[in-house]
């Protein structure tokens, strides 16, 4: 650092993300038992995610995120506030009727799930009707 310059802190977590990406590319950041994501990886991948958000138009809206706890789990909540939006997790083991409950009041626009979950994904978020949110598979 040069003198009289001002080094500023990350305000918000994908700036810490993008941070300790540059300072420590190749530490791991994320073990999930079947995955394992240094912290470059881990910005790429949420980088995708946040990219496909945005290709969408989605924008400071609410994400949905189905998925059990796991690496892509993270990176869909880091996608999801990296492309300006923010999220909630839709946990895989709430009754049908709740998650229903919560996606008509949250209105996602949005749920992010993979394969595993997608079927029942489509149950509680309205099954094809005008309001339902569109559910995009998991991908990483």
């Amino acid at each position: 650092m040069l003198e009289g310059e001002v080094k500023l802190m990350p305000r918000i977590i994908t700036d810490y993300l993008d941070t300790t990406a540059e300072r420590f590319p190749d530490k791991t950041a994320i073990v999930d038992g079947e995955k394992m994501l240094t912290f470059v990886q881990l910005r790429d991948s949420v980088r995708r995610v946040a990219s496909e958000l945005a290709g969408l138009g989605i924008f400071h809206q609410p994400v949905a995120v189905y998925l059990e706890q796991s690496a892509e789990s993270v990176v869909s909540f880091l996608g999801a506030a990296y492309s300006g939006n923010f999220y909630t997790v839709l946990d895989s083991k709430m009754p049908t009727e709740r998650l229903r409950k919560i996606v008509e009041v949250l209105e996602p626009a949005v749920i992010l799930t993979d394969e595993k979950h997608f079927a029942d994904a489509q149950i509680f978020a309205g099954g094809g009707t005008r309001n339902t949110p569109p559910l995009k598979p998991f991908a990483s």
